[in-house]
């Protein structure tokens, strides 16, 4: 985390020199907890760096400029800020500004913790700018003092952390051409873990029916299929399920468009996977499409149903005629 600052004297009688180290230069790295979330998602950030040696300084500037793009809501009252020096908790207060922060220390005043790690958490809020976004990102910068004699500073280059969230494109066709786009069918989507997709608008209102996610707020997932967003296809055939993270899903029919069958079974979708290995993609946005064909036609009656009892009532009525009649045209026959 450190780098060094070096001088040395060449002269033309004495070309060889040695270097001796007179100070180092202080870096940081920044990583985030989860680099692709649902909408409405808690991400963390972690800053690292190390309590510099500040001999020879009177005062020591130590800032860090912490910039989010669209995508991240950052909130002083859910960034639950932190700040340790080792183990130590430090008690100092950011400056909040536009969607980021400002944090300054003087570090000739934190010489007990000198070569100790600095940790400095804090929080977001993914939102819907997320959604497939190349440019949303947590931006860093540190600045600080580089001279003992005078007040000049350096500022290091800008570390930036992707954020992102993917989207899940559902195309219904027709089964014999995939040109022809079916309105009607409805949908819902389960995590690994059984549970439903719920999409809500910032007034915790559930988004339902139609295709329209303007002002999703925030994805959940919740235990039973009335609390679950259902979708329903148009004419264009297309429905989106907005703000989810990487993972394995269930595609689950509710009902099928007017005139063609229902699926038999769910559609298994996975996001964010390479072949069958599934990777952090990073800053690459995601968008999943699944192309669902239906089949035209009347289905045959479910099992337990009453075409199905109805059915079986005639067999055995049949079944007894028969039965009937056999007996009487042997009795017939004796006589």
């Amino acid at each position: 985390l450190e780098g060094n600052g070096s001088i040395c004297s060449i002269t033309s009688t004495l070309p060889e020199a040695t270097v001796n180290i007179k100070a180092t230069y202080p870096t940081i790295t920044k990583i985030v907890d989860d680099a692709n979330a649902n909408v409405g998602q808690m991400v963390e950030f972690e800053i690292t760096g190390l309590v510099p040696d500040t001999t020879g300084f009177d005062t020591y500037t130590y800032k860090l400029d912490d910039t989010m793009t669209a995508g991240l809501l950052f909130e002083s009252n859910t960034s639950d800020f932190k700040v340790l020096f080792g183990t130590t908790k430090i008690e100092v207060t950011p400056t909040y500004n536009n969607n980021g922060f400002t944090l300054t220390f003087d570090m000739v005043d934190y010489q007990d913790y000198v070569g100790e790690i600095i940790t400095i958490t804090y929080k977001a809020k993914v939102t819907e700018e997320a959604v497939n976004s190349t440019t949303t990102n947590n931006s860093v910068t540190l600045t600080y003092s580089n001279d003992p004699k005078s007040d000049t500073t350096y500022t290091t280059t800008p570390i930036e952390v992707p954020v992102y969230s993917s989207q899940i494109n559902v195309v219904k066709v027709d089964s014999n051409d995939e040109e022809i786009k079916l309105a009607g069918a409805s949908f819902v989507i389960q995590n690994a873990e059984g549970k439903y997709y719920q999409a809500l608008t910032v007034d915790n209102v559930k988004i339902t029916e139609t295709n329209t996610t303007t002002g999703l707020d925030k994805v959940k997932w919740v235990d039973t299929l009335e609390e679950a967003t259902l979708l329903i296809t148009q004419e264009d055939g297309i429905i989106s399920f907005v703000g989810v993270e990487n993972g394995t899903y269930d595609l689950v029919e509710i009902e099928a468009p007017l005139g063609y069958n229902k699926l038999t079974g769910p559609v298994s979708i996975k996001v964010g996977y390479v072949g069958e290995e599934q990777t952090n993609l990073g800053e690459v946005a995601v968008i999943h499409e699944e192309i669902v064909a239906n089949n035209s036609g009347t289905a045959l009656p479910e099992t337990g149903g009453i075409g199905t009892k109805m059915f079986i009532g005639i067999g055995l009525v049949l079944v007894l005629g028969s039965a009937i009649l056999l007996i009487t045209n042997k009795r017939m026959i004796k006589e």
